[in-house]
Order: structure tokens, then C-alpha cells, then sequence
């Protein structure tokens, strides 16, 4: 079938359902009575039959009785309408049973008539004359003996006579809305048998359509599993089709049967299931953050009403549906108000989700103020505003679907290109990364070359040249004591000794800074007294004090600090070398050691303090935040490499101490150097 066939056989089952739903003809039935004695004029055409009929309340009566009893007096029961509470006393309202009468004058032409009867609750027997001619359910007296039952009937009799007396005998214990509800058809035997067979292509051609929605869609949430939408509409599709087949196909098939309880159970079931799925679905579709605790709050009050479905009994799920008209309403009008949104958010695609929701929430209102009127077209219009959602929605997620595709494959090409690309990229940084490899193979050669040299530079320094001149300064020292030199010669040897413990002393500091920089000076921590420290380091540079007639005094109580003897005692020796080098002739040089505390720790704070040149707060700076080596002259001229004071700063960080100078240019310096005390062990 191609495009426009199928669309041709959309049209015809909706309009079906139009011809029977919403043609209503002028009601013929006036006291009981319809006259069709000149005949149908069209064989197709049939007749409601609403209007006033005769009814009577608490009695089952067939023909032999209505005909010999003088004393029977009917009510006129308007039909479509409800059992009220007053027409049978000491009732529930709706429940009770009664018989309808209704007198056709036929035309004797026509000999074969059709009658159709649709949801009579909840039981009852149709006869025509003395012929029943249907029966659903058990009709009685009492809800004991009675069965209730639920269905349409499609019956055709025949009449020898002028006049048919139609009975209907109808019991309801089950169910708010007793009586007949909805408008009997009469026609002719093929006007019946068509509109049958019209509404049953109708109703498969609808399950059809809900079921293959349902699996399609599942199977498309199946592949695509983050796709929530999918399997909603999926459900949403499945829970209508339960829904129109377990109501208008199941009691077809003659090896099924489902009471009258399940009946409507399932029907109002699937009401509030249809509701909270199609709400959900939207959302998924087209997601409000900020309607999601509404969506959700809605969802979770049907499901409520779901829950009470499948327990309450029958009768008070009547009344239960009957209130919560208003909860479907105000759900009618939150999907409005979301629609809006969406609308407003210029959703792609949009406009044919706001039609198919426009299609439904009408057909839904009319079915609902039907309802409430009980016309012949409650629950007609609302099938109708299904399947055109159903088919707009299928068309709107295949559209969503293939527009997804495109996106997919449009992304691949894009996803190989930038692959390609990509592998360009990789090779070029891989060929650079080779060359950068061997050049970092040629430095890695010339650093191992270069560590080597340095290496043994250290070498040199601690042993070749250190030796020779700690031998040079020691006999330098020595011929100083002999008193028979002449002032020539004590002069140069002075010189000697002067020049060779600079340059001891310069070396001693080069070797440690190497060792320093590359890491090999090892932290080896002891307990030991800093003034004893202070006595042998001073001891070094007595010759220096006193040819600069300088003097120094040591406040101390006994300190035993824990710390690395040979770091502090470097870092004190080059403290003093500094201070000697800087003073002028006749100066003092003090030292204080005392105690502080620091945040609850007890701490030793050494204090070495000159009245040389001082220094500025840029060499100050200098020393303590870089790396620069800075080299100045001493007061007589003395050279400097500058490392000292490095090497100072990070032997006292090692020893997890702090290191700070107090200076100011022409009013000398104070070393300030903290060291936390370690409790004795």
C-alpha cells in the first residue's frame, strides 16, 4: 500500500468513528413509542433510539405480563440517563434493577431488524416480543444471585407483525451509572451488520496501530537506551492498546472471558497510567528543569489513584473516577501550560507535539463533560484524539530519529577527518619527539661529561688544593711564633698565613655548597652544646681579630640543642668570618644565645651581632629570597665569594630552623638563627 492509500484508510476509520460518534440524529422515541411504519428511507441508515421510554423500576416484565397486567404503571425514563437514588429506595444510588419498554411500528416490509446496545450496566436480557434475543451477564433481583457483565451487543430480529415490543431487563449492583447510559441503534439486518463490522475494523485497525507503536518504540529504546522518551511513548502506546483491547476486542474470542470487575478495574487502570506516562514522556521529550518536581508530583498522585484502582471494589472506584475528573482536568491544563512553555522555547519540532497534544486534550475535555451528560459520544472522541497523537508523535520521534542519524553520521565524517588529522598531528610530534629523544641523548652525555668534571673539581678542592694550603697556613702560623724573625720576614709570613686561611676558608665553603647543590651533604642530627660550637670556631679566626684588634664576648646559658654539629658549626664559622671581614679595627663582636618560646615549642635563638659596614635591605633581599651570589671586599680589603651566607641559609633550613639578617647600611648586622629545641630522648 503506498503513501496515499494509507492515509486514505486513516481517513476511513476515523471517519467511522466521527459517523458513529459525534452524528447524532434527532431523538425518535416520544412516550415509548417509535413509529417507522413508512419505513427507513435509507437501508444504511439507522436510528438512535433516545428519547423516553417506558421504565419500570423493581420488576422484570416480558410481553405476556405487560400485555395482561392492567395495573402496571410505567415511569418515562429518558434515554441515555442514570438510575437516581429516588427511583429505588433503600438503594446505593445507581444500583437496583428494572425493565425498559419500548414499542416499534415497523413497516411490514421490512422483516429483518438490527438492534445494537452498548455498556448497559451491569447486566441485562433483551427481547424482542417473547424472542430473547441477547443476554450479557445474569440479570436479578439481588446482587446474590446476580452476574454483572460488560459489552457491546449486535442483534437482529425479525418481526411478522406491524409492532415490536422491545423489553431490556436490566440489574445493577456493581457500578454508580446504572441503567442505560449510552443510545440503543435500530436498522435495517445490513445496516447492523455493516456498522458491526465497520467499529470491529475500527477497533483492530487502532490496536494495530498501538501495538506496532509500542514494539517499535521499545525496540528503539532497546539500541538506544539513554533515550527515555523511547520507552515512555513505548509504554504509553502499549497501556492504549490493554486498554481498547481488553474493553472493545477480548470478549470476541470465545476462549477468553474477564469479569466485569477487571473490566473496569483495567479500564480506569490504564486512565491514570495513560496520564502519568504521556506527562512523563513529554518531559523526557522536552525537559523543564523547573517543572520537574511538578511533573513528578502529578506522576506520583495517579499512581496513587492507580493504586487505589486495583484494590477499592468496583462501586466505590465508580465514585473514585467520578472525583478525580478534576485531577485529569488539572493535569489537561499543567500539559497545556507546559506545551506553552515548549512552545515558547522554540523546541525544535515542537509545533506537532503541541498538535497532538492539542488533539488529545480536546477529545479528552469532550469525553469528560460527555460523560458527565451521558451522551452517546463519551469515550468515542477521546479513542479518536489517541490515535491521532499516536500517529503525530510516531511521525515526530522517527523524525527526531532519522534528524539523530544525520547528526550521527555527520558527526563520524567529522569524527574520521579529525582522526585523520589527528594521525598527521601524532606522526609530526612523534618525529619531533625522536629528534628532541636524541637530543636530549646528547645532553644527557655532555651533563654525565660535565657532572664528571665537576666531580672532580670537588675532588681537587677537598683534597689536592685544601690540603697543601691547610699545610701551607699551619707552618705559616707556626714560624709567626719564632721571635728571632726579622720585621721583613714576619711581615710575608703573616701575608702567608692571612692569604692561605682566606683561601682555606674559601675552599672549605666551595666544597660545601657543591655538596649542597647536588644534594650529598647527609642531615646526621646530635645533641650538643652550641656554646663549646661557638669556643672551637672562634678559636679559627683569632689571628684575623687580633691583627683588627676586634673583640668578642659570648652571652650564653649552656645550650644543648639537637641539630647537625657540622652544618651549624659551618654556618657559625661563616657567620664569624663575615663578621671579622666587615668590622672595622677596634670593634666588638657579640654573641648571644637565649631561649623563646613559638607557638607552645620551645626554641634556642643565636644571636651573632657586629658593628661593621652593615648591609641594605636590596642585599638583604637578595640574600634570603634568590639565588644570586653577591661578592663584597672586606673593611682591609679582604676578598669574598659570596657563598657564605647561601650556604648558611640552607643548613639552617635543614635543620628545620630559621635563618634572618638584621642590618643596616653603616650600623652593622645581626644574624639572627632559630633552632626548635627537641625534647631529650
Amino acid at each position: 500500500m503506498n503513501f496515499k492509500g494509507i492515509i486514505s484508510f486513516v481517513l476511513l476509520v476515523l471517519g467511522i468513528n466521527l459517523s458513529f460518534s459525534i452524528g447524532v440524529h434527532k431523538c425518535e422515541v416520544e412516550n415509548g413509542v417509535i413509529d417507522l411504519s413508512k419505513g427507513i428511507q435509507n437501508k444504511n441508515e439507522v436510528i438512535k433510539l433516545c428519547g423516553e421510554w417506558e421504565f419500570y423500576p423493581n420488576q422484570f416484565i416480558g410481553i405476556d405480563e405487560y400485555k395482561s397486567n392492567k395495573n402496571l404503571k410505567p415511569v418515562i425514563k429518558h434515554i441515555p440517563s442514570f438510575w437516581t437514588k429516588e427511583e429505588f429506595k433503600n438503594n446505593k444510588k445507581g444500583t437496583g434493577f428494572g425493565t425498559y419498554h419500548l414499542l416499534i411500528i415497523v413497516n411490514q416490509d421490512t422483516k429483518l431488524h438490527g438492534l445494537a446496545f452498548f455498556d448497559i450496566f451491569s447486566s441485562y436480557r433483551l427481547f424482542a416480543d417473547n424472542e430473547l434475543i441477547a443476554a450479557v451477564g445474569v440479570p436479578a433481583k439481588t446482587k446474590k444471585s446476580y452476574y454483572p457483565e460488560l459489552r457491546n451487543v449486535f442483534k437482529v430480529f425479525r418481526s411478522d407483525n406491524d409492532s415490536v415490543h422491545v423489553f431490556v431487563q436490566v440489574s445493577n449492583f456493581s457500578h454508580r451509572l446504572g441503567g442505560i447510559t449510552k443510545t440503543p441503534i435500530l436498522g435495517t439486518y445490513s445496516a447492523i451488520r455493516s456498522i458491526e463490522k465497520q467499529l470491529l475494523m475500527s477497533d483492530i485497525f487502532c490496536i494495530s496501530i498501538l501495538f506496532i507503536s509500542a514494539f517499535m518504540f521499545f525496540v528503539l529504546y532497546i539500541f538506544m537506551k539513554r533515550e527515555y522518551a523511547y520507552l515512555l511513548f513505548a509504554l504509553y502506546s502499549f497501556i492504549a492498546f490493554i486498554s481498547l483491547f481488553v474493553i472493545n476486542i477480548l470478549h470476541i474470542f470465545s476462549f477468553t472471558h474477564l469479569s466485569f470487575n477487571a473490566v473496569i478495574k483495567i479500564q480506569y487502570i490504564t486512565i491514570y497510567l495513560m496520564i502519568s506516562t504521556l506527562l512523563l514522556y513529554i518531559y523526557y521529550l522536552y525537559p523543564l528543569k523547573s517543572e520537574k518536581i511538578r511533573v513528578f508530583i502529578i506522576c506520583a498522585i495517579n499512581l496513587l489513584l492507580v493504586a487505589l484502582s486495583a484494590v477499592l471494589p468496583v462501586y466505590l472506584l465508580s465514585w473514585v473516577i467520578h472525583y478525580s475528573k478534576f485531577i485529569i482536568t488539572l493535569t489537561i491544563v499543567y500539559g497545556v501550560f507546559y506545551a506553552i512553555n515548549i512552545l515558547k522555547r522554540k523546541e525544535e519540532m515542537s509545533w506537532i507535539m503541541i498538535v497532538g497534544l492539542s488533539l488529545i486534550t480536546i477529545t479528552s475535555s469532550v469525553d469528560l463533560y460527555m460523560s458527565t451528560h451521558y451522551l452517546q459520544l463519551a469515550n468515542s472522541v477521546s479513542r479518536i484524539g489517541i490515535l491521532l497523537f499516536i500517529l503525530s508523535q510516531i511521525f515526530l520521534l522517527l523524525k527526531k530519529f532519522v534528524d539523530t542519524q544525520n547528526q550521527l553520521e555527520k558527526l563520524t565524517k567529522d569524527l574520521k577527518h579529525i582522526n585523520n588529522n589527528l594521525e598527521k598531528i601524532v606522526n609530526s610530534r612523534t618525529q619531533k619527539l625522536k629528534s628532541q629523544k636524541l637530543n636530549l641523548e646528547d645532553q644527557r652525555r655532555q651533563l654525565k661529561k660535565i657532572v664528571k668534571t665537576k666531580n672532580k673539581l670537588f675532588s681537587i678542592i677537598g683534597h689536592d688544593l685544601r690540603s697543601p694550603i691547610g699545610i701551607a697556613n699551619m707552618y705559616a702560623d707556626t714560624m709567626l711564633e719564632d721571635k728571632t724573625l726579622k720585621s721583613k720576614q714576619h711581615e710575608m709570613l703573616k701575608f702567608i698565613s692571612d692569604s692561605s686561611s682566606a683561601a682555606l676558608h674559601l675552599l672549605n665553603n666551595l666544597l660545601m655548597w657543591g655538596k649542597s647543590e647536588t644534594g650529598t651533604v647527609i642531615y646526621r642530627p646530635t645533641y650538643f652544646d652550641i656554646q663549646e660550637l661557638f669556643v672551637e670556631s672562634i678559636n679559627q679566626f683569632k689571628g684575623a681579630m687580633e691583627a683588627k684588634d676586634l673583640k668578642f664576648t659570648i652571652n650564653s646559658e649552656n645550650q644543648i640543642i639537637f641539630a647537625d654539629r657540622f652544618m651549624i658549626f659551618m654556618v657559625v664559622n661563616n657567620v664569624l668570618s663575615n663578621a671579622v671581614k666587615f668590622s672595622e679595627p677596634g670593634k666588638i663582636i657579640k654573641a648571644t644565645i637565649h631561649n623563646i618560646i613559638i607557638r607552645k615549642r620551645k626554641n634556642v635563638v643565636i644571636q651573632i651581632e657586629d658593628e661593621g659596614v652593615g648591609m641594605s635591605p636590596e642585599l638583604i633581599e637578595t640574600v634570603l629570597k634568590t639565588n644570586e651570589y653577591i661578592s663584597q671586599r672586606g673593611t682591609k680589603n679582604e676578598k669574598g665569594s659570596g657563598l657564605g651566607l647561601k650556604i648558611c641559609r640552607d643548613f639552617i633550613k635543614q635543620n628545620n630552623g630559621k635563618f634572618n639578617i638584621l642590618s643596616e647600611k653603616g650600623k652593622g648586622t645581626t644574624i639572627e638563627i632559630i633552632i626548635p629545641v627537641k625534647i631529650w630522648d
